[in-house]
């Protein structure tokens, strides 16, 4: 069946990338990685912003387990894999850890909408974390619109460790 979650969401970064974006958020992550998807992602990371580079940001995982390469996407050395820590900079239990991770910020309780109500609710874990990163890429970005990739991952691992 052609209409699959993995083409679902190939196709939103295709979408994405003609659309001209400049930092595509995951707060979710796969249970394994595919190679047309990580054929993707060097695409955006590569060619996207007219060969500046796409900012993919990933959460890392909430199962507190050392993330592996070639895991899943979070896993690829491209995108910014994003890892979980608490007030006093410990990372939390349940956030994925290790070389993979590129950077950790705040992920514990953080207020937002609930999604089954018209409420606020707290969240805590990866998903808010790499959330955050993408905000803080495009404040980075919104100041310096023809910054490369790599120059935006210098700013951040400077600030973020």
């Amino acid at each position: 069946h052609a209409d699959t979650w993995t083409s679902k969401m190939m196709l939103s970064f295709y979408v994405a990338k003609m659309a001209g974006a400049s930092i595509i958020n995951c707060s979710w992550t796969s249970r394994f990685l595919l190679e047309p998807v990580a054929d993707i992602m060097n695409d955006l990371i590569t060619e996207g912003r007219d060969g500046k580079g796409i900012a993919v940001v990933f959460a890392a995982g909430n199962k507190g387990i050392e993330l592996q390469v070639g895991a899943n996407e979070a896993s690829l050395s491209p995108v910014i894999s994003v890892g979980a820590i608490d007030y006093q900079r410990n990372r939390l239990k349940r956030s994925n850890y290790g070389k993979c991770v590129d950077v950790y910020t705040y992920g514990n309780n953080i207020k937002t909408t609930a999604y089954s109500s018209r409420k606020y609710g707290y969240i805590s874990g990866t998903s808010a974390s790499a959330a955050i990163v993408s905000g803080m890429c495009a404040l980075v970005l919104s100041q310096n619109q023809h910054m490369s990739l790599a120059q935006l991952n210098t700013v951040l691992q400077t600030n973020l460790r």
